[in-house]
């Protein structure tokens, strides 16, 4: 594909045809380690094509502490503290939680901001504000290089720059009044129980009825410890519909002009999923940690490993870690997760795994770039899944997100697709433009974990060549008709840093075009590229992908394509999409059939 159809104009990646405005408040970030949770959340929506504005309230009973400091220094309980400083000493709560979220974001390799609180111009007094304005301008621009933005829920900032509270209920004030400033699709409170219900579902759970549909009207008949009355009435007055729900639930109250129901669905008993897990390196052990931080949702059955001595370390509970798949595979499960590396036996286990009965999670690209056709129809003959998001992308969720577009009725036909796929070519280039020798920056690059034993699947294009042929098929419905590879393998020094001097980047670009007589003609190959162009802007273990449709708008997702967390976390989102698919599922011996009849059929 020539440079110029991948160049952007400085308009083309504009407002992102979806927007999600997601509320945490204290009752679902009760602790710290409640935030990995949350983050799940916000990789959820991020699965399905939103960019999301993420509001967040302090932790647990931070601000309460915080009241309770001020009072403490002023020594009199019948004091006022100074406004204006009061105000601020409050504010760091939120913005502490702000911050924390955003790095946990980060560490799966989301590509994420937090913004000041200066964004939301309030008016009012200080301790008692209310939305003004809100500089869409900027958050626009942000959307254009992050994927989630994230915003200190009841802070603001007045006229003369003074930072300003919302009071009681203001993060819920403020998701809705930026939700009806950005013009979002949806919005969502997260709580601790899964909706709004006419009466507490803790103390009266067996009368206690959940609404499916809640009027605006209705819901001041509710405590406002559930909703805050001053936004609710902005909500009714503004006719913005927002749900309430919890952590990794479909269930859910959507409160709007409709009238009021109540849901037909009992909030029935939730079989956990036992799960078997294959494969316990980088990414497995991070999965591992995801399961028991789930355990009211997963059983883990099994975890299978080749060497049984080196992973004596974990200190896995007795029984559970064996060598022999097939031994692990007998116990019976729901779901198997392959994160063993190469072909063969990965093969063998899917195979099983899938006649078995079981739903399959995978990340091995070369396995589904070579076999995935096949064990995806193996895997429809037996009525069950077979997941590989982590395949391609690590934490952007491009396989996902292509299928929504390429099913959007809103979305114009796709026509090409353009990407940096490969984080050690990117960081191995940069090295050697800081001074480094090729080999010295390869060494490096395994060091940190960028590049396997033996780097040439990566600098070679197999690994981009890999992923490009699962793009294709997701994209446009078949392979590359026609595919040219070239890695960087046959680059220089010379070469590389005399693009510098140009003013440009050498990025090993993958490219896949849609041609007239549907054939899809597509490349690999080290690209010079100007320092503002999005693809050059991505470094280390970065990926970046650039989807352009017929009606020349261009949609970009970028954020780290490698590492433990973020190959983790599109694991283990798959993961919660089965569990929420299959959250009614009936006990294991309902519904997996007769090992022996498998064993005989594998």
């Amino acid at each position: 594909m020539n440079i110029e159809k991948i160049a952007l104009s400085k308009n083309s990646v504009g407002r992102t045809p979806k927007i999600a405005v997601i509320k945490f408040g204290a009752s679902v970030l009760s602790e710290i380690e409640d935030i990995p949770k949350a983050v799940h959340e916000v990789y959820y929506y991020l699965r399905r094509g939103y960019k999301v504005l993420v509001v967040i309230s302090a932790i647990g009973d931070t601000t309460d502490q915080l009241n309770y400091a001020a009072q403490i220094v002023m020594d009199d309980e019948t004091g006022v503290p100074l406004t204006e400083e009061f105000a601020e000493l409050l504010a760091t709560g939120e913005t502490n939680a702000a911050c924390l979220f955003t790095i946990s974001l980060d560490r799966v390799g989301i590509a994420a901001k937090k913004i000041h609180h200066q964004c939301l111009t309030t008016q009012g007094s200080i301790l008692n504000a209310t939305p003004k304005s809100l500089d869409k301008d900027i958050i626009f621009r942000l959307f254009a290089r992050y994927s989630v933005l994230v915003l200190p829920g009841s802070i603001g900032c007045n006229t003369d720059k003074h930072t300003t509270l919302l009071g009681r209920g203001g993060s819920d004030f403020t998701a809705l009044f930026i939700a009806s400033r950005l013009k979002a699709d949806i919005c969502v409170f997260y709580k601790d129980t899964d909706g709004i219900y006419d009466r507490d579902p803790n103390t009266e759970k067996d009368v206690a009825r959940r609404y499916a549909l809640l009027n605006y009207t209705d819901a001041f008949k509710i405590p406002e410890g559930v909703i805050q009355h001053k936004a609710l009435k902005f909500a009714q007055a503004k006719q913005i519909p927002f749900c309430v729900k919890s952590l990794v639930n479909t269930y859910a109250t959507l409160v709007s002009s409709q009238p009021s129901s109540f849901s037909s669905i009992k909030n029935r008993h939730r079989h956990k999923l036992r799960v078997v897990l294959c494969g316990l390196g980088t990414v497995g052990l991070g999965i591992y940690k995801h399961l028991i931080n789930h355990h009211e949702l997963f059983e883990v059955v099994g975890v299978v490993v080749n060497d049984l001595e080196k992973n004596t370390r974990h200190q896995l509970p007795d029984g559970l870690i064996s060598n022999d798949w097939k031994a692990v595979l007998a116990r019976g499960c729901h779901v198997v997760i392959e994160l063993i590396g190469g072909i063969e036996i990965p093969e063998a286990i899917i195979k099983r795994s899938l006649i078995q009965g079981c739903h399959v999670i995978t990340a091995n690209k070369a396995l589904i770039a070579e076999k995935g056709l096949a064990l995806s129809e193996l895997a429809a003959q037996n009525k069950v899944q077979l997941l590989y998001s982590a395949a391609v992308g690590g934490a952007i969720p491009i396989l996902e997100n292509l299928r929504h577009l390429k099913n959007s009725t809103q979305t114009s036909q796709i026509t090409s697709i353009t990407a940096v796929l490969n984080g050690t070519c990117n960081f191995v280039l940069d090295k050697v433009n800081e001074g480094k020798t090729i080999q010295d920056a390869v060494h490096l690059a395994k060091i940190l974990g960028f590049a396997e034993s033996d780097p040439d699947y990566d600098l070679n294009g197999l690994d981009a060549q890999q992923k490009t042929h699962l793009i294709s098929r997701i994209a446009f419905g078949k392979d590359p008709d026609n595919l040219e590879v070239a890695g960087i393998q046959h680059l220089n020094e010379q070469i590389i840093r005399s693009a510098k001097k140009k003013g440009k980047v050498i990025r090993l670009v993958a490219s896949c075009e849609l041609e007239k007589n549907d054939r899809v003609r597509a490349k690999i190959s080290p690209i010079e590229l100007d320092l503002t162009h999005p693809l050059a802007q991505v470094s280390g273990e970065e990926n970046s992908i650039l989807v352009h449709t017929a009606n020349d708008k261009v949609i970009q997702w970028r954020g780290k394509g490698a590492g433990r967390w973020p190959t983790a976390e599109s694991v283990f989102a798959d993961l919660l999409d089965l569990s929420l698919c299959l959250r009614d599922q009936p006990p294991l011996s309902d519904r997996i059939r007769n090992f022996d009849t498998v064993a005989e059929e594998a």
